[in-house]
């Protein structure tokens, strides 16, 4: 229990150190990678089994995020 206080205390403290760097649609395209991250985390560490098909939808999400947020950043150039 003492484990996951503080990997939540430190994973809350990195996100709202970078927090203010970001606009709301980059801090909203974010948070959507954290289930992507907490099944490859989960395979990782725990030996958990992800399906050929889950790992597509997740190259999908990060493909999508990568582009809002990218995609943002050349708007904002211009």
């Amino acid at each position: 229990m003492l484990s996951g206080a503080i990997a939540s205390g430190l994973g809350y403290a990195i996100w709202y150190a970078a927090l203010p760097n970001l606009n709301a649609t980059q801090g909203a395209s974010i948070q959507l990678s954290v289930p992507v991250l907490t099944a490859l985390l989960g395979s990782i560490f725990l030996g958990e089994h992800v399906s050929n098909q889950q790992l597509l939808a997740m190259g999908v999400i990060i493909f999508g995020i990568a582009s809002v947020i990218l995609g943002k950043k050349k708007a904002d150039m211009r």
